[in-house]
């Protein structure tokens, strides 16, 4: 019969952002179930339920764990995969940071951490998306890194476990307010956050 017992080296972590958002981790047990372990003060930090546009949203095919809210003007989208299998995989041809099938991308900027990306609807409307991905360590917006980090995981016998996260906001196409969004995502997807997952 499986363990049901929580495995703490499954541990994952949703997200840390200054004075709005706060990073908490995400615990799942060996079974695949996923478990909130802070879902108190989560909920104060994500007090919003995402009632907003949803055709932007990154596509991303059976995670383990699915986390879509909102602060502010901020949208905030996370899927973590506890496993790399055939049926549930982090990095999937598949997998997109928005839906392409609805939107367009416009520009693209990478920075050391994530990647930004400017995307357009058929009437009009325009949105900024910062994305990255968290495993092992590691976060960056390369997919490539990321299937590296699952090759040395495999080797050592470890889960290949980890997560996507992207940060949304609707965009009016002026300089002033991508540069405020960047500044706002810069301590949101950094190092930080590998310290908050290491220092649990």
């Amino acid at each position: 019969m499986p363990s049901k017992q929580i495995n703490l080296s499954f541990l994952a972590s949703l997200v840390a952002f200054g004075v709005i958002f706060a990073m908490h981790l995400v615990y799942l047990n060996v079974a695949g179930h996923p478990a909130l372990k802070p879902v108190p003060a989560f909920a104060q930090q994500f007090a919003e339920e995402y009632q907003g546009e949803r055709t932007w949203l990154p596509v991303f095919k059976d995670p383990d764990f699915e986390l879509i809210r909102t602060s502010d003007d901020v949208d905030m989208y996370l899927a973590y995969y506890q496993h790399n299998r055939d049926s549930k995989e982090l990095i999937k041809g598949t997998h997109k940071p928005y839906n392409d099938l609805r939107w367009s991308l416009e520009q693209s900027q990478t920075f050391d951490t994530f990647r930004l990306i400017e995307i357009t609807s058929p009437g009009g409307a325009k949105r900024l998306i910062a994305y990255a991905y968290v495993i092992d360590g590691l976060i960056t917006p390369s997919t490539a890194k990321v299937k590296l980090s699952q090759l040395k995981q495999a080797v050592l016998g470890q889960t290949q476990n980890g997560f996507f996260i992207a940060y949304s906001i609707r965009y009016d196409g002026s300089n002033t307010r991508k540069q405020q969004f960047i500044e706002t995502v810069k301590p949101l997807l950094s190092a930080n956050l590998l310290d908050e997952l290491d220092g649990d």
